[in-house]
C-alpha cells in the first residue's frame, strides 16, 4: 500500500505484493506464534470473526498487515476516525461486503477518544446485527491498554473473540548501520510527523505516560532519529527506558539503552556509546537474549574501529566479536543483520590477509541483502569485494 490509511473513502485496499518492511523493521521471533495463529484464524475462516491484535508501532503494525495481505489480497483498512459513531461503522463494514476478507480496523484510539465510552456500549448491543451483517473476518489493531478498555465496556461482544493475539512488545534490534539518516520525500516525511503528531496527543491526554507507554516513546525516537532531529530522538529513547524499567522489563530497557547508544554514536560521542553497549553485554547473556547479543558485539566491534583500536592492537577483540555476531545472525536468519554483519567482518578479515575467507563472508552478506532488496547494500558488497580482490 502506498499509504496506511485512506481517509476519503475509508477504505483502502490490500496491496497484492509484499513491500519491503516499514522502516527497516520485520516480524520479531517472539511474535512468530501469534502470527501463525492469525494466518491459521484466516485460512479456516467461514464467516464473522473478530480477532483482537495488541500493538504499540504505527509502523511495525502496517508491516505485519502487508505480511498478511500477501496471502490474502483483498483485504481492506478501514480507518475508524472518519466514521462518525457505531451506526457510521456499521454501514461502512456493510458496503465493504463479503469478498474483502480480512478487513483491518485502525483508528480505534482516536474514533473512542471523539465518540466516548458509549461507542463501545453500543457496539456491544448491536453485536448480533454486527455478526450478521459482516461475514467478514474483522482484525481490531488496539493499544494494549484499549484492548481491556474494550473487554470492560463491552463485554458480551468481547465474549465472541475469535482470538487476543500481542504484537505489542518493542521490535527487535536493529543495526545501527540501517538507521541511518536516508533521504525522506514530502510525502513520507509528512506520514512520519503525523504519527509523530499522534503520538504525542496520546501521551499528553494521559497525563504521565508509564510502562505500557514505553513502546511509543521508542517508536518516537526512531522516528525522529529517522528526521534528523537526534536531541529529540535521544529524549524519547531515555524516557522510554525509565518507563520500561517501571514494569520490570529489563530486556526492552536494554534495547532502549541499545537505542540511546546507536544515538550517541550518530553524534560522535564514541566513547559513551561504547560503555552503554558494554553495560548492556551482560544483561543480554544473563536474559539469553541472542538478537540484542548480536547487535551489542556488532556495535562494539564497529566503535573499535571508528576509535582506531584496530591500529593499536584491538584487531583481535574486534574481530571476535564481529565472528560471534556474525554467527549469532545466521543461527537467527536475520538477513538485515547478516549483510550488515558481514560486509564489516569482511573487511577484517581482509585485514588480516584472510581474503578467501573474506570473499567467503560476502557471498554470504550479498545473498542476504538480495533477499531484502537492498540496492545501496549490494552496490557496496560489489565494491568490497572488488577492493578485496585487488589487494
Amino acid at each position: 500500500m502506498n499509504s496506511p490509511v485512506a481517509k476519503q473513502p475509508t477504505l483502502a485496499a490490500a496491496s497484492s505484493s509484499a513491500p519491503a518492511a516499514v522502516f527497516g523493521e520485520d516480524l520479531d521471533g517472539r511474535h512468530s506464534g501469534d502470527f501463525l495463529r492469525l494466518q491459521r484464524l484466516l485460512e479456516h475462516a467461514g464467516g464473522f470473526q473478530l480477532v483482537f491484535a495488541g500493538c504499540l508501532s504505527f509502523a511495525y503494525r502496517q508491516a505485519l498487515i502487508d505480511r498478511i495481505d500477501v496471502r490474502h489480497p483483498s483485504a481492506v483498512i478501514v480507518d475508524l476516525v472518519p466514521l462518525a459513531g457505531p451506526s457510521a461503522v456499521l454501514d461502512e463494514l456493510r458496503r465493504i461486503g463479503p469478498q474483502h476478507n480480512p478487513i483491518h480496523l485502525v483508528g480505534v484510539e482516536a474514533w473512542l477518544r471523539q465518540a466516548g465510552p458509549e461507542a463501545l456500549h453500543a457496539l456491544n448491543y448491536r453485536r448480533e446485527s454486527l455478526a450478521a451483517d459482516v461475514p467478514n473476518t474483522l482484525v481490531l489493531w488496539l493499544d494494549p491498554g484499549t484492548i481491556a478498555t474494550v473487554a470492560s465496556e463491552a463485554p458480551d461482544l468481547w465474549a465472541w473473540r475469535a482470538a487476543v493475539l500481542d504484537f505489542s512488545h518493542p521490535p527487535a534490534e536493529r543495526l545501527a548501520v540501517h538507521r541511518g539518516s536516508i533521504f525522506l520525500g514530502s510525502a513520507e516525511r509528512a506520514q512520519r510527523e503525523r504519527r509523530l503528531a499522534e503520538i504525542g496527543d496520546y501521551l499528553r491526554s494521559i497525563g504521565e505516560p508509564g510502562g505500557p507507554d514505553a513502546g511509543l516513546m521508542l517508536e518516537a525516537s526512531d522516528i525522529e532519529q529517522s528526521l534528523g532531529r537526534s536531541e529529540a530522538a535521544l529524549a524519547h529513547a531515555k524516557a522510554a527506558g525509565a518507563a520500561f524499567r517501571e514494569i520490570d522489563d529489563r530486556r526492552s530497557a536494554a534495547v532502549a539503552v541499545g537505542r540511546i547508544a546507536d544515538i550517541l554514536a550518530s553524534r560522535g560521542q564514541l566513547d559513551e556509546a561504547l560503555a552503554l553497549h558494554e553495560q548492556r553485554l551482560p544483561v543480554a547473556e544473563r536474559l539469553g537474549d541472542i538478537d540484542s547479543l548480536a547487535h551489542i558485539r556488532y556495535s562494539m566491534a564497529a566503535l573499535r574501529l571508528q576509535r582506531g583500536e584496530h591500529d593499536s592492537g584491538g584487531v583481535q577483540r574486534i574481530h571476535d566479536d564481529l565472528v560471534a555476531a556474525f554467527a549469532i545472525s545466521r543461527q537467527l536468519g536475520r538477513p538485515d543483520f547478516i549483510g550488515g554483519i558481514g560486509q564489516l567482518l569482511a573487511q577484517v578479515l581482509a585485514m588480516g590477509g584472510a581474503r578467501e575467507e573474506a570473499r567467503d563472508v560476502l557471498t554470504l552478506a550479498e545473498a542476504a541483502l538480495a533477499r531484502l532488496d537492498d540496492a545501496a547494500g549490494l552496490a557496496q558488497v560489489r565494491a568490497l569485494r572488488e577492493t578485496i580482490g585487488a589487494s
